[in-house]
């Protein structure tokens, strides 16, 4: 349909050029009505692009643009997408990058991040949030710097944005990932992070060893070269586990008044030889635990000894109570705690 060529070999030469002035004129039309090739754009002869009887745009090389939008008009649960991105190789099928690394990369083996996964959060009027610090939600649906000493509650470090609303209305923390953190002390590579006992807004390094107390886990310490270091953070509030009841007794009479709970303090008498521990916990599958604890004076009002013996559940009826029995004799009052576990 169309022929052009431009065969000087030096200068700024244009083999066609098409220009419209009206806003609703079009500068050109190619149409293929025999369903071939609309376009195909070549340069020494060799194909580059081309654009076939359905729209699809196929190129040997890469398409550089300064953004590229998507849109569908597909209904929900529809099969149309905004964009597909296909290599049927195997190989890498979508990179986004900054200019000079790798922010996703995707391929058929996953999906790789080199960053992290990050929320927005209003700041805190008053208190607000500080960069490269652990920030917490407040009851008022704002960000600010955790407590010291705080057992939980973080939902990450704030990376940009950090201020009081009055400032910087918007701060983003990082939620999953890696995030530089100011630390109240020695950051060493792999340990354990939590939220410093002692100073708002600052990581602790909780040491090689997986934090026991219940302090809510933030992540580990990924590269303690950097400063601040930074922290892989696992994202959900962890906490390490604790065994906790809701209830918990102090009985020194016989037999033990416990009422429901699965916890307690009692004491047997040296000329007893069993203990009945009324509590409706027990079931029939319990674990019961005793072990004798001389610390229960005060608690129990009695004066507690040191046995030295062992005691034996030998008698439980569930809803109801268990029987403690001395597995040898001893001359003063024992005192014991005991754990339900059901």
């Amino acid at each position: 349909g169309i022929n052009a060529q431009a065969t000087a070999t030096s200068g700024t030469t244009t083999g066609l050029f098409a220009k419209v002035a009206s806003s609703g004129g079009i500068a050109a039309v190619i149409d293929n009505a025999g369903g071939g090739k609309i376009l195909s754009a070549r340069h020494n002869g060799a194909e580059k692009l081309s654009v076939d009887g359905s729209g699809n745009l196929t190129t040997t090389g890469q398409l550089v643009s300064t953004g590229v939008l998507g849109s569908s008009n597909d209904p929900a649960g529809g099969a149309g997408a905004a964009g597909h991105f296909i290599n049927p190789a195997g190989g890498t099928i979508l990179v986004a990058n900054d200019g000079s690394k790798d922010i996703i990369r995707l391929d058929t083996r996953g999906v790789t991040f080199h960053r992290a996964f990050l929320g927005e959060l209003n700041n805190d009027p008053t208190v607000g949030t500080v960069l490269n610090e652990v920030a917490k939600l407040t009851t008022a649906d704002t960000a600010s710097v955790t407590s010291a000493g705080a057992l939980g509650g973080a939902i990450g470090i704030v990376v940009n944005g950090a201020g009081t609303s009055a400032t910087s209305p918007i701060a983003q923390a990082a939620i999953i990932g890696e995030a530089p953190c100011v630390f109240d002390n020695t950051a060493v590579e792999a340990d354990y992070v939590q939220i410093s006992p002692t100073a708002a807004g600052k990581c602790h390094d909780a040491g090689a060893n997986y934090p026991a107390g219940g302090g809510q886990v933030l992540g580990r310490v990924i590269d303690a070269t950097k400063t601040p270091p930074h922290v892989y953070l696992f994202g959900t509030e962890v906490r390490a586990g604790t065994i906790t009841t809701s209830s918990n007794c102090s009985s020194s009479v016989s037999p033990a008044v416990c009422g429901s709970a699965s916890a307690g303090s009692i004491a047997i008498s040296s000329s007893a030889s069993s203990l009945v521990v009324n509590t409706s916990a027990v079931t029939a599958n319990s674990q019961i635990m005793v072990q004798e604890d001389i610390s229960l004076s005060t608690k129990l009002g009695v004066t507690c000894f040191f046995s030295g013996r062992n005691f034996a559940v030998t008698a439980r009826i569930p809803g109801t109570s268990f029987t403690i029995s001395p597995i040898t004799t001893f001359a003063n009052t024992a005192c014991l705690s005991f754990v339900i576990v059901n």
